[in-house]
């Protein structure tokens, strides 16, 4: 009687531990899924504002406003000075070079130290 009890036991343990790895491998999916779902409606969100931003982008008004703020291109019957007022009211600035000094230019490794790095020595 003692050793049928056992063996039930056993039985027992074994097929709780069964159901509750189990049970934990469909959460640990569930989990997974529910975060590519959060993921797929972020990057539906990205590709929704990217697909405006393109079509802006395409527009007449987006090339207009660079051809007359970037490259300084003009209508035949309209003055450059009518230009500059009105690219600087947009929402958009000209890019700008950085001056020379504000450049910062890292010093040359000396010739020692590359060979030292070619032979692995610190």
């Amino acid at each position: 009687m003692r050793i049928l009890d056992l063996l039930l036991i056993i039985f027992c343990g074994f097929f709780v531990l069964t159901v509750a790895k189990a049970g934990f491998t469909v959460y640990l999916k569930s989990k997974k899924v529910y975060l590519l779902q959060n993921e797929l409606v972020a990057l539906a969100t990205q590709k929704e504002s990217l697909e405006k931003e393109y079509a802006y982008r395409q527009g007449r008004d987006y090339v207009e406003l660079i051809a007359k703020r970037d490259l300084l291109m003009t209508y035949p019957n309209q003055n450059s000075s009518e230009i500059r007022t009105r690219t600087t009211l947009t929402d958009t600035t000209p890019l700008q070079k950085p001056k020379e000094e504000e450049l910062v230019v890292a010093p040359p490794t000396p010739v020692y130290k590359l060979w030292l790095k070619v032979f692995g020595i610190p």
